[in-house]
């Protein structure tokens, strides 16, 4: 996940200071990078990265699936009591007489 982040980061800062620069060229820079921060092209792009980072999470879905995360991850189950120590998982018991 860090890893993705980076990624994310990289790619907003790369393609806002590649925006920066043609801004510099063109004499619409204006007062500094941080006044362009606010501009709805910043904006923009950060949403856009936000959607690729997004999309850098989907392989991890899988992991929320109820089967296949039993079988990718082969973990058991396991709850807290009322006192807050973790035990076994255990379903409530059943009775009988609902059932006879």
């Amino acid at each position: 996940d860090l890893v993705c982040f980076f990624i994310s980061a990289g790619i907003l800062f790369g393609l806002e200071g590649f925006r920066y620069h043609q801004m510099q060229q063109d004499g619409e820079a204006g007062e500094g990078f941080f006044n362009h921060l606010e501009s709805w092209q910043f904006k923009s792009t950060l949403h856009w990265v936000r959607v690729i980072y997004s999309f850098f999470a989907l392989p991890f879905m899988v992991f929320n699936l109820p089967i296949l995360c039993s079988i990718l991850t082969h973990t058991i189950p396991t709850g807290f009591n009322r006192k807050g120590s973790v035990v076994a998982y255990l379903l409530p018991p059943v009775d009988e007489e609902e059932y006879a």
